[in-house]
């Protein structure tokens, strides 16, 4: 069963108080007109300016809820690898062999997961650009490959490093049992990996 960690906006409270505020600001401006004389003149001027302001600032500030409400995927993991969606990319399933080591680092109240990978470059060959200058710049930095804020998830980090230590280390005890694939030896690693449940039966046609 994949394990599916959801995004959390760090910054939503501030963004959501912002948008608010503009909003009734915005309305102020279109009833403007209604409280001074002055302003009555070029009353088509408030109701534009006001009227635009407003539909724009609520209905980012509706988004803002949605998204709270309906927070996007940030991190999957399955029985294979994981997929760190903001960090690396949608697209792109990291092996749980792949991984060489997990650490908490950071302060106490703003934890951050660290990833280091056995070979970062086929991963970051198959990133877009953003993304794999920031792992660049890590490995540049002697940070970890990969590193997961506690502000961008909705899981304590320090449950997914147990969480992550216990997959690697399921995958390298199956992947030290699995038989290489030779000749005499026709057995691949995802047939010991169904074997021990950790994949579905392969599909056959007919």
């Amino acid at each position: 069963k994949n394990i599916i960690i959801k995004q959390r906006n760090g910054n939503m409270l501030i963004q959501g108080i912002v948008f608010l505020v503009m909003s009734v600001v915005s309305l102020i401006i279109a009833f403007l007109p209604y409280l001074s004389a002055e302003a009555n003149k070029v009353a088509i001027v408030f109701y534009s300016i006001g009227g635009i302001s407003f539909a724009v600032f609520f209905t980012l500030y509706i988004f803002l809820l949605y998204k709270e409400f309906k927070p996007a995927d940030a991190l999957i993991l399955t029985s294979r690898g994981f997929t760190d969606i903001k960090n690396v990319g949608s697209d792109i399933t990291i092996d749980w062999t792949n991984v060489s080591s997990v650490k908490l680092l950071g302060k106490k109240e703003l934890p951050y997961l660290g990833i280091n990978l056995e070979n970062c470059d086929i991963v970051l060959a198959k990133m877009k650009k953003k993304e794999a200058d920031e792992m660049r710049e890590n490995i540049d930095e002697n940070l970890p490959h990969i590193l997961i804020s506690q502000k961008d998830i909705r899981y304590s980090v320090k449950e997914l490093k147990d969480l992550f230590v216990k997959f690697v280390r399921e995958a390298r005890i199956l992947s030290n049992e699995a038989p290489k694939h030779t000749k005499n030896n026709p057995f691949t690693t995802d047939d010991v990996l169904r074997a021990f449940g950790k994949l579905p039966p392969e599909n056959k046609d007919g």
